[in-house]
């Protein structure tokens, strides 16, 4: 895993306070020298892990020198972790509490600390220091506070803990936009666009981001009987197409299945007489607007199952009348609302 660049000017002020507070006794073998006990959650490094790194630091071994004593207690927070680290050289004792998002940056930095106080001048960065122009500077309003105990020694600066940057595979990136476009088709039943409830049945397209798309719905109500009069067995076959425009917006980012739809409509319905002295067919057109919900699942990436609930609002609801000697005489007039619900499938790219 990649470890993020630590800044310059960190590692001067911690080399000057790990140059100040090395005090101590007399010189140890390198494998007795720094002894550290480290308390922390499961998925954070352990003091074995914590020590390689020092080691690491120091170019791949401790060397001879004053022992070094270190206590490192990592807890996680509601935003992150808290590392509180305390060291003892000789008569001199020292305590850090420092902050930041990831346990394993934390780790690191308290590494960084032990291989300054041991040896300052053996330690190694990661990677070599940024050209003058691009010196990063402090944090000017640091999260995470260092304190030292002691006299005569000077505290280090409040720094950020470095961070690790994850890694995350192509396949499972988090930052993957969804698929932006897709086609679908359903069925369901409709009530009030023609004279009895009937099958409705459609196709649309459309394309968007998470939080908003825009498609376009063809649709057909199948033909359904109005009569003349209760009664008669004269009347009209009534059948009726319409296309819409509608945007459908997604608020909630943790379900975004769930969407409030809006638009407009043009729509076609067409009367076939029967029972009538002579073979009468008409033909009237309307707009109206649509507003809908829609729940739609997506159990794999490329195909989604849905259901939609669709109010159409005729602008100029339809009359369907037969030519009578007095004149034309109305038989049926379209719901000034009507209803459309249904289940669906998409297919997503």
């Amino acid at each position: 895993m990649p470890r993020a660049a630590r800044p310059t000017s960190l590692a001067l002020a911690l080399l000057a306070w790990g140059t100040a507070t090395l005090v101590g006794p007399a010189t140890v073998r390198a494998q007795d020298r720094l002894t550290l006990t480290a308390r922390a959650p499961d998925a954070c490094p352990d003091a074995t892990a914590m020590r390689a790194e020092v080691a690491r630091l120091l170019g791949g071994a401790i060397p001879d020198g004053p022992p070094v004593e270190a206590e490192a207690s990592t807890e996680a927070m509601a935003d992150g972790f808290r590392l509180t680290l305390r060291t003892r050289t000789g008569d001199a004792e020292g305590e850090r509490t420092l902050e930041g998002p990831a346990c394993e940056g934390l780790a690191d930095a308290a590494a960084l600390v032990l291989a300054l106080m041991i040896d300052p001048a053996r330690v190694v960065d990661d990677e070599p220091a940024p050209e003058a122009t691009t010196r990063p500077t402090p944090d000017p309003a640091p999260r995470a506070a260092a304190s030292l105990a002691g006299p005569d020694a000077p505290a280090p600066p409040s720094w950020r803990a470095p961070r690790r940057a994850p890694q995350a595979s192509p396949a499972e990136d988090p930052a993957a936009p969804p698929s932006p476009g897709f086609v679908g088709a359903g069925a369901g039943v409709d009530v009030g666009t023609v004279p009895t409830p009937s099958a409705w049945v459609w196709v649309e397209a459309g394309w968007g981001v998470p939080l908003v798309d825009g498609r376009l719905r063809a649709g057909v109500v199948t033909p359904q009987p109005g009569l003349r009069a209760a009664g008669s067995s004269a009347g009209a076959d009534i059948t009726s197409v319409s296309v819409d425009a509608r945007a459908c917006v997604h608020p909630f980012e943790a379900a975004r299945g769930l969407a409030a739809c809006g638009g407009l409509l043009l729509g076609v319905s067409v009367a076939q007489g029967f029972g009538l002295a002579s073979t009468e067919t008409g033909l009237g057109t309307f707009f109206g607007a649509v507003v809908g919900i829609e729940a739609r699942w997506r159990p794999v990436d490329a195909v989604g199952l849905g259901l939609d609930a669709t109010l159409v609002i005729p602008f100029n609801p339809l009359e369907f009348a037969v030519r009578a000697a007095g004149g034309d005489e109305v038989f049926l007039r379209q719901e000034p609302v009507s209803g459309r619900f249904g289940a669906g499938v998409s297919v997503h790219f």
